[in-house]
């Protein structure tokens, strides 16, 4: 018995070492140059974003976990500041990710950083 669990640790643990993950960061820059995104105003004032499309540096074999943060933020102080971040459309060999805000905010700077790792679920 103690011999198929330390195979089956051996395994779980072979596996994790061949797991792809990959790191980068989007520079979605000022709202400035961000686009409406037609959202209705009455419901949300002035909505616009930065649509980026990541290409992963190598493809994943099957559709990966893709997790994403905020790194670096600059706003303007005097305002509330709103933002949210939209990953969509992830495939094998990249994402789209959507740096978005409403309202009054202004953001002079806004880099997220993502992380793409295979998605197993061997162990």
């Amino acid at each position: 018995m103690n011999t198929f669990i330390a195979g089956l640790v051996l395994l779980c643990l072979l596996s994790l070492s061949t797991a792809l993950l990959q790191e980068g960061i989007i520079q979605c820059g000022t709202d400035t140059d961000w686009k409406k995104t037609g959202y209705d105003d009455r419901i949300r004032l002035n909505e616009r974003q930065s649509a980026n499309n990541v290409k992963f540096p190598t493809a994943h074999r099957s559709i990966p976990g893709v997790v994403v943060d905020v790194s670096q933020l600059d706003s303007l102080q005097s305002q509330n500041l709103r933002y949210q971040l939209r990953i969509s459309a992830i495939t094998k060999t990249g994402f789209s990710l959507s740096c978005v805000t409403w309202h009054k905010t202004h953001i002079f700077s806004l880099n997220v950083r993502w992380v793409s790792f295979d998605d197993r679920k061997t162990c």
